[in-house]
């Protein structure tokens, strides 16, 4: 198969997946073009046989030491968790389509794959995120022609097994093509690993207009036994399934209760007609995992202007500072407006900015705390992209530059040199002394990806390694990250 044709069939399946957060077609204005055109890494090595190369450090400005903890030691049996899709004349998938995993050590070398998808009757994809223990990855199963066949599934990192954990499947509605239930968006870990959390829609591929399409739920399921219960929300004293659309995002420091944002939708209208509708976060709510009403904790009313964004785009990527008991998330505008990395208390009060360059659209923060032998947190930062801004124009494409935030001084190190395009999807390691990101090469008008590959850059040194896509005599693309684990 020739490699043009590999690409097409990878683009196809990729809006069959439905990655909407893996995007290969982004658009970008000309301006970022001009300025981004001669970017190049100085010093790029040629690659090695297995796929690894070690690039040039990435510039740092700043004195490394102590980015991450001095208490945590370090441990070399770290590696980061990957999916990546290629092609074999052994599949049985559709234009001989195969998804894996892999994993790869710091410094770019031991590419080792964890689990295939050749054998399975039904696509891999998209892959979610490793455990917080690091023992198994969360992903999903699809058919990839007609939806009616979908499982959401966890593998075990040991040894690659695959359990599935809820399944919906519609094989049998040959003729109607309908798919009465399905997952929306990714599912959300416990700390303690052993539940998963997702939002369940009914008749997902239903236009909203016909009074199908809805929430239907909020549910938990057991990793271990896949038992599942739903968790009640009471809407005032009616089913709040019928009445919003609620996605969790992230469990309670203590367990008990889970975060979960509203998500309506809306129409889209061109010259008049209804041509489609979007969704985007609006409100951000705990709700006690024994059901109850929901409790308001943030919304994106409360970004006021001009202290935040005019108009708001995205309001996501929420994670927990353990130590200061908060919450950190992005706001961004819309393409003429700024982003930042915001904070806010556990219920939602005391909400600031945490990052305030205006010629950046800071996102995607990941947060490390170290805990010291005492107990206590004693180090904490926070990785994040800087995407560019020039002049009123801002650049949509959700890549950019690797940052880091120190929370107790609020020091921010920036840590490569894409002249703002190019990286994605930072993940810090267990121990904090490494930072995982996806590296995307664009085309010369800057409107689709023509590759990624997963970069690791050292805190200790500087030094950014790689793993590219594809075997020795076969091309892969790469298309997200899932975590980090510890291979012993």
């Amino acid at each position: 198969m020739k490699r043009t044709e590999i690409i097409k069939w990878l683009r196809f399946i990729l809006l069959i997946l439905f990655i909407a957060s893996f995007i290969m077609a982004i658009s970008a204005c000309d301006i970022i073009k001009a300025i981004a055109s001669d970017q190049k890494e100085n010093g790029e090595e040629d690659s090695s046989q297995n796929g690894s190369v070690n690039v040039a450090q990435g510039e740092n400005e700043n004195d490394k030491e102590g980015k991450g903890s001095k208490d945590v030691p370090s441990v070399n049996n770290y590696a980061v968790v990957y999916f990546e899709i290629t092609s074999s004349e052994k599949s049985r998938h559709f234009e001989h389509r195969v998804a894996n995993i892999y994993s790869v050590k710091p410094d770019g070398t031991e590419k080792t794959l964890i689990y295939s998808d050749i054998n399975e009757k039904y696509d891999l994809g998209p892959l979610f995120s490793v455990s917080p223990d690091g023992s198994k990855v969360l992903g999903m199963l699809n058919e990839g022609g007609r939806g009616l066949y979908s499982a959401l599934v966890v593998i075990d990192i040991s040894d690659g097994s695959l359990n599935k954990l809820v399944e919906f499947d519609y094989t049998d509605n040959e003729e109607s093509g309908e798919v009465e239930l399905g997952i929306y968006g990714e599912p959300v870990w416990s700390d303690d690993s052993s539940q998963v959390a997702f939002e369940m829609i009914s008749y997902p591929y239903d236009s909203l207009s016909s009074g199908r399409f809805r929430d239907a739920g909020i549910f938990i399921v057991e990793v271990e036994s896949g038992s599942i219960r739903e968790v009640e929300v009471d809407a005032g004293g009616a089913s709040a399934r019928s009445t919003t659309f609620l996605y969790p995002v992230l469990f309670s420091e203590d367990g008990e209760y889970i975060y979960a944002v509203m998500h309506p939708y809306f129409e889209k209208i061109e010259d008049g007609d209804v041509t489609g509708f979007y969704t985007k976060n609006d409100t951000l709510y705990s709700i006690n995992l024994s059901g109850g009403q929901p409790v308001r904790i943030l919304g994106t009313g409360d970004f006021v202007f001009p202290e935040g964004p005019e108009i708001i785009q995205s309001f996501d990527s929420f994670e927990l500072l353990r130590s200061e008991n908060k919450i950190i998330f992005h706001v961004l505008g819309d393409f003429e407006e700024d982003g930042d990395i915001w904070s806010c208390n556990y219920d939602g009060s005391g909400p600031a900015k945490l990052t305030t360059d205006n010629q950046l659209r800071e996102q995607q923060p990941d947060v490390f705390e170290a805990t010291g032998e005492n107990g206590s947190q004693n180090k904490s930062f926070i990785a994040y992209i800087g995407s560019g801004r020039y002049g009123t124009i801002s650049s949509e494409i959700p890549s950019g530059d690797v940052y880091i935030s120190e929370t107790g001084d609020s020091s921010i190190s920036k840590l490569t040199d894409f002249n703002h395009v190019g990286a994605s999807q930072p993940i810090i390691s267990p121990d904090g002394n490494f930072i995982a990101f996806l590296y995307s090469e664009y085309d010369e008008n800057y409107t689709y990806i023509e590759e990624n590959s997963v970069r690791i850059y050292s805190l200790s040194d500087g030094s950014i390694a790689e793993s590219l896509p594809g075997e020795a005599g076969s091309y892969g693309f790469i298309f997200n990250i899932a975590g980090w684990i510890n291979k012993g």
